[in-house]
């Protein structure tokens, strides 16, 4: 069987980025669905993120796998790959990496980059990528970002390629942004989070196109309108009618998350300026001569009246 990552670079578009991020991956047949289940890539970790649920940790046992991979480390051979391989199947990399990448801190990083590239280049199973990436993320550099641009446009690994980009990418908030271009479901959700919301491009990308997504508008529309800081941004646009109707497209799919109300989701009532940015939302939908209409218009403003944020 072929690598993932080699899978995934022969399906990928002219500029290196996976055609199709929810593709099926060659270790399909590991996964044990029951009759109707539809496996959702990137669901797993997106859920467990966002849950209550406390991973466990087991020192002994991250301690074990972190000798498992010094051990190829420093001396690989295909007895120790495969050693390693074995390990890391075990075990769901969402709730390893972090306390494994601890024991690994003060390792030559030379010497772990090369064990990161080749998990990436030769394993077939997605929880040993996972890991593969997250040590990348630990040791690699500037010239790895190919590798993270095929890895990342797939919705299953697009948590763990951001955050390597963060660590070893200069200008990782480019990358983060034309990466998400190519997302549209748990993985956009997970890269989202990960921008750096001191920079323009980022908030001006979240109220625009952030929103929307495949799994359901309630997961990002509070980071979006906080982190955007839409009650601005908007507020701006009454006065100088830049990219009006740009943000007040993104609006329409923001309002329409925080009012879904959704019960494990930060609903408009968390949002600090709900009542500003209706305001705003309001005046732009009834002053501004817009190109193009949403149809949720109406049902959002009357939302906001129910909800108290506009008068009636």
């Amino acid at each position: 069987m072929k690598s993932i990552y080699e899978f995934l670079k022969q399906n990928t578009d002219e500029n290196g980025y996976v055609k199709d991020g929810c593709v099926s991956l060659p270790d399909a047949g590991d996964m044990n669905l029951s009759e109707g289940e539809v496996w959702v890539p990137g669901a797993y970790e997106g859920i467990l993120l966002r849950s209550d649920f406390a991973i466990r940790q087991y020192s002994i046992v991250n301690f074990q796998i972190s000798r498992v991979i010094k051990r190829h480390m420093k001396n690989p051979s295909d007895k120790n790959f495969e050693k390693l391989c074995k390990t890391l199947f075990k075990y769901a990399a969402i709730s390893i990496a972090d306390p494994v990448l601890s024991f690994l801190a003060t390792s030559d990083k030379e010497k772990m980059r090369n064990t990161a590239l080749e998990i990436i280049h030769r394993t077939d199973k997605r929880e040993v990528l996972k890991m593969g990436i997250a040590l990348l993320g630990e040791s690699g550099k500037e010239e790895d970002a190919d590798i993270l641009k095929v890895l990342g446009s797939h919705e299953e690994f697009a948590l763990y390629a951001v955050v390597a980009a963060k660590n070893i990418l200069k200008d990782a908030n480019s990358f983060i942004l034309e990466l998400l271009e190519h997302l549209n479901g748990w993985g956009k959700i997970s890269a989202v989070y990960e921008l750096d919301y001191d920079k323009e491009e980022s908030r001006f990308y979240v109220l625009t196109k952030g929103c929307k997504n495949s799994i359901g508008l309630s997961y990002l529309s509070n980071v979006c309108a906080i982190k955007g800081k839409m009650a601005n941004a908007l507020e701006k646009a009454l006065e100088n009618n830049e990219n009006v109707n740009e943000l007040y497209l993104g609006a329409c799919d923001i309002f329409t998350g925080l009012l879904e109300m959704h019960p494990r989701n930060d609903t408009i009532s968390e949002y600090p300026d709900a009542e500003r940015a209706a305001k705003a939302f309001y005046r732009i939908v009834t002053e501004k001569n817009l190109s193009t209409r949403d149809e949720r218009e109406n049902e959002i403003i009357a939302k906001l009246r129910e909800y108290m944020y506009l008068q009636r």
